[in-house]
């Protein structure tokens, strides 16, 4: 019984590590989906290819010796098996239709007469015979886009064997007759969409934990168990030494057995994972880690796990391990500013997390390691776009308030500051005042002169305006060839003084094919605070009387300033 708190420490604690790897590993789901597409894909193109193999050797053969027909045509002959690229087809679809949606096909440029197609046309398939003709030890791969997932498009030379090569050169549909062995007589193909790999990396991260959790509750059972029997036995020992001594050696091959499980699942793991003791050896590192980081497999074992740290922070990392392994627990660490260092210098942005393991050769911290070079990729283009976007926006709001002939404000924007100006004049009881600036003979000016030249007379017009009314003026293109401006907190009289240095400096413009002038015409309103605001009727009333003022001044000889107030019963 005094050993019950021993066991039950060691159950927790087995408990944590198993939890804590579980949860780590669900952590890495939404990483492993791409690693993970490609592993099934190289499993899916072996399982095929070795059952083709398989079934040529150990069956194909066989069969023909006992008298079987081997073709195509099989389902309607008896004595008769199929083809081992019928079989594998056939085995193909089987495995698509439990695979979420993936397929197999294999094409060749010397397909038998039933197997025709036009395969080769495809880009990929025509890009993947070539590469794989002059390469066909290794794989061709890419992920095309396709509907809402993307998909892993994975191929494989399919070679000539010595097994095919006799049946492939005096097979009566055969469309060439001097194989050899080693050469590529097709490529197989898996399609893979990547939907299918995240419901097959939840289900298999499910398989793990739960394999975590019967390793644990195995060990932990036949610790209790030694625990307990030792207890139970003490008096017993001298006679049973050699019982003893069995059950040892199979508790210590047990103990084998299962650090070699768990090399094993580190290194079928999608993610890069780094086992390193509390001397800061790396003790193991699986086949992501070393392509991570750019070595060859099983060269980081054996080095400090500094060399994969860069140098400016090499130096304090011996004192930090220090100090983490001294009290160890399961921690996140980094982000995009957090650094490691590739065996060629390349320095690049990780996130790492630490789950130290307690064994019985000491603590040791098992690193798990993600690439962020893709994620801080991913951020700086979303930067890069949001600034775009914003200064699209500002261009539609320029290109929404602007006259695009004149580059002063249009109809739209004076519509809006006026509303606005006359809120506050209202607000405050402060005067408003509004004129129109017409120019006159403008049609004669065009019809003498041309467009072009109207149009540069009016963009020289709004500049000239722009340029000499005052800093709190607002001017706007109002329509054709006439120009609005607006007077916040401005009087009849002030209003007057402003028109006709406007009036003045349109008729001083030098330059023009022809002298121009303006009519213009004021209002002025000084809102009654007293009464209800009501914007559009006050508008109206500026712009109306405005333009009675701007027909006088046309009226009575042009190149003048008239104001509503001073025209009387006119």
């Amino acid at each position: 019984m005094k050993k019950l708190p021993i066991i039950s420490a060691l159950i927790l604690l087995f408990g944590i590590v198993v939890a804590s790897m579980i949860w780590h590993l669900s952590r890495l789901q939404s990483e492993m989906i791409e690693s993970t597409a490609l592993g099934t894909s190289q499993l899916y193109s072996t399982a095929l290819s070795q059952f083709r193999t398989l079934y040529t050797s150990e069956v194909v053969e066989k069969a023909r010796r006992h008298g079987l027909e081997v073709t195509h045509e099989y389902e309607s002959r008896d004595d008769a098996i199929p083809l081992p690229a019928t079989l594998s087809m056939i085995l193909g679809e089987e495995i698509g239709k439990r695979a979420s949606g993936a397929t197999s096909y294999l094409y060749s440029p010397y397909p038998f007469r039933i197997r025709e197609s036009d395969s080769l046309r495809d880009e990929f398939n025509g890009a993947a015979w070539s590469f794989l003709t002059e390469n066909p030890g290794e794989e061709y791969y890419r992920f095309d886009p396709h509907g809402d997932f993307p998909i892993l498009r994975y191929a494989t030379a399919d070679v000539m064997t010595s097994e095919c090569v006799s049946c492939h050169n005096t097979h009566p549909e055969s469309p060439k007759t001097d194989w050899k062995t080693g050469d590529v007589r097709g490529v197989l193909v898996i399609n893979l969409p990547l939907n299918a790999i995240t419901a097959q990396t939840r289900d298999d991260l499910r398989t793990t934990s739960m394999s975590y959790t019967a390793v644990g509750v195995g060990i932990a059972g036949i610790l209790a168990i030694v625990f307990i029997r030792l207890g139970q036995q003490s008096e017993e020992l001298s006679r049973k030494v050699k019982e003893r001594t069995a059950e040892l050696e199979s508790e210590i091959l047990q103990r084998q057995k299962t650090e070699e499980r768990f090399r094993q699942a580190i290194e079928a793991a999608p993610a890069a994972m780094i086992m390193v003791d509390r001397e800061g050896t790396i003790a193991h590192a699986n086949h992501e880690a070393a392509e991570l980081f750019g070595y060859t497999v099983g060269s980081l074992v054996g080095q400090a796990i500094e060399v994969l740290i860069p140098g400016e922070k090499r130096v304090h990392h011996p004192l930090n391990r220090e100090n983490y392994v001294a009290s160890p627990v399961a921690r996140r660490m980094g982000g995009l500013d957090l650094l490691a260092q590739k065996k060629h210098g390349e320095i690049f942005p990780v996130e790492i997390r630490l789950n130290p393991i307690d064994t019985p050769d000491g603590i040791v911290v098992l690193c798990s390691v993600i690439d962020l070079t893709e994620r801080k990729k991913s951020l700086d283009t979303i930067l890069d776009q949001a600034k775009a976007l914003e200064a699209a926006n500002d261009l539609l709001e320029e290109q929404a308030t602007t006259d695009g002939l004149t580059n002063v404000a249009n109809r739209r924007s004076l519509n809006y500051q006026l509303e606005s100006l006359l809120k506050l004049s209202h607000r405050f009881g402060h005067p408003i005042s509004f004129m129109l600036a017409d120019v006159d003979h403008f049609k004669k000016f065009n019809d003498d002169l041309g467009h072009p030249a109207g149009d540069r007379a009016l963009t020289t017009i709004a500049q000239t305006l722009q340029e000499a009314s005052r800093g709190t003026d607002f001017v706007a293109r109002y329509g054709g060839e006439e120009f609005a401006v607006l007077l916040p907190e401005t009087d009849h009289d002030g209003a007057l003084v402003a028109a006709d240095k406007l009036r003045e400096a349109v008729e001083a413009i030098p330059g023009l094919d022809r002298k121009v002038t303006v009519s213009i015409g004021v209002s002025t309103l000084r809102p009654d605070r007293d009464k209800s605001f009501n914007a559009e009727m006050l508008e109206e009333q500026l712009i109306e009387q405005a333009d009675k003022a701007l027909y006088h001044s046309k009226e009575n000889g042009r190149n003048r300033i008239s104001h509503f107030h001073d025209m009387g019963d006119v």
